[in-house]
């Protein structure tokens, strides 16, 4: 079934629509599609070089048999994983509600890395405060990582720069060049197994740092985001039955990105205020 409009264009009935959307699509294809997606953000908002990473709660219903009940949010929920550039969500992993964030962040990483963004730095919150966190990050988003530490964080001394050229000179068997710029050796650690080691150096780097606090300040702009997406889309469980809760969280965040793209192809200013219009 087919509806006509004024001018003369042919629109799908929506149940056809949704039927394509859930059994010819699915999640497979619409993730294919947020890639997508993600792709002409960053080719249009190439002047954005500071990414951030957070997850935020999907409320469910208080009476979900399936949603996992989170004793910090205080609610059943799952959670969306989201990677942003600057304001402009690129992409997400879906997880339950009771998931650490930190175990979904190199498939997380992965997404990222697909869409070869330009970036400076990607901030994140005291919840992915590893030193595999850091060395991920740095090694595949050719970023710094800024994660916000915990109480207590002291220097390494495996991470400083002794030690670092120490392991690089113990595997000269295996390529290791201590002449070699500090950037180089610390990617040839990461790549002969000193990951730990590579994410303490740059761990130690923050601390060292006095600009650190300030920079990681700016990550709460992330939250005023999914408050827009949350207002602009429908990005609740309730009512969805359970096998269909990451098609349509994924669908409705797809449906945010290309609100924002449009905006951004009509060169508006700030385009995350289109979501007000919706």
């Amino acid at each position: 079934m087919q509806r006509r409009l004024k001018a003369g264009y042919l629109l799908p009935n929506p149940a056809t629509l949704h039927s394509f959307v859930k059994y010819r699509l699915g999640v497979e294809g619409v993730e294919r599609l947020m890639h997508l997606v993600g792709e002409a953000i960053v080719l249009w908002a190439q002047e954005e070089r500071v990414g951030i990473i957070d997850s935020t709660p999907i409320e469910a219903s208080r009476y979900d048999r399936y949603a996992l009940f989170h004793p910090h949010y205080q609610v059943k929920m799952d959670k969306a994983h989201i990677f942003h550039l600057g304001p402009y969500p690129l992409t997400m992993v879906y997880s339950n509600g009771t998931d650490a964030d930190l175990t979904h962040l190199f498939p997380l990483i992965e997404r990222v890395e697909a869409l070869k963004p330009k970036l400076s730095l990607v901030l994140l919150d005291t919840g992915y405060d590893s030193y595999e966190a850091h060395a991920h990050l740095w090694y595949h988003l050719n970023a710094r990582p800024c994660i916000d530490t915990r109480d207590g964080a002291v220097i390494q001394e495996e991470g400083t720069e002794p030690r670092i050229r120490h392991w690089v000179n113990k595997l000269w068997r295996a390529g290791g060049d201590i002449h070699a710029p500090l950037t180089q050796q610390l990617r040839f650690l990461y790549q002969h197994g000193r990951v730990e080691q590579v994410g303490m150096h740059l761990r130690n780097k923050n601390l060292l740092d006095p600009e650190f606090p300030t920079l990681i300040q700016s990550r709460g702009e992330c939250e005023r985001i999914h408050g827009r997406i949350k207002a602009s889309v429908t990005f609740h469980l309730k009512g969805i039955r359970h096998e269909s809760r990451k098609l349509y969280m994924t669908l409705n965040f797809v449906a945010y990105q290309i609100l924002l793209l449009f905006g951004l192809r009509a060169g508006l200013k700030n385009p995350t205020h289109l979501s007000a219009l919706v």
